[in-house]
């Protein structure tokens, strides 16, 4: 990609206004991730044309409302699988996104409502080439999520 700037040493480069400007008047494809409790959703959007890659579901457990001896290990046990679900959204991200050692993206817009979207972003298991160009809070996961993303970037 032309435009892409790449930064070698595992910290993202958030790109400015105008790069992102760039990247939609060129035309070039930008990568969504949508991730919240329930579900991810894997997606480029090139000249106004949405394509999905991958989507699953997510299977976490709840908070559990008893409180006693077992409330510790539910916690650790949630915690464990929130972390499991993070690493696993990244894992797909640079499945999806990089392929044969090369990015098909030029930039990578992150949405997602509560906290998922922060805690991948600080995993560092996204790879280094996958540039970050925007984090989007959305109301909703799924296709409509992105679609709420991509009317974000648009205005």
């Amino acid at each position: 990609c032309p435009f892409c700037i790449y930064n070698n040493n595992y910290r993202f480069y958030f790109f400015t206004f105008f790069s992102v400007y760039i990247i939609i008047m060129f035309g070039l494809q930008i990568g969504y991730v949508i991730v919240d409790g329930n579900s991810s959703l894997f997606a480029t959007v090139l000249n106004g044309v949405n394509t999905v890659l991958h989507q699953f579901i997510a299977d976490l457990p709840r908070t559990h409302g008893r409180g006693g001896q077992s409330a510790e290990r539910f916690k650790i046990r949630r915690l464990q699988a929130r972390q499991e679900y993070v690493t696993k959204v990244a894992e797909c991200a640079n499945q999806q996104f990089i392929i044969n050692d090369n990015p098909i993206i030029c930039g990578l817009v992150i949405a997602g409502s509560g906290e998922f979207k922060h805690e991948l972003i600080a995993s560092g298991l996204l790879d280094y080439r996958l540039e970050i160009i925007n984090v989007i809070d959305v109301s909703y996961g799924d296709t409509i999520g992105l679609n709420q993303a991509i009317q974000h970037m648009n205005v």
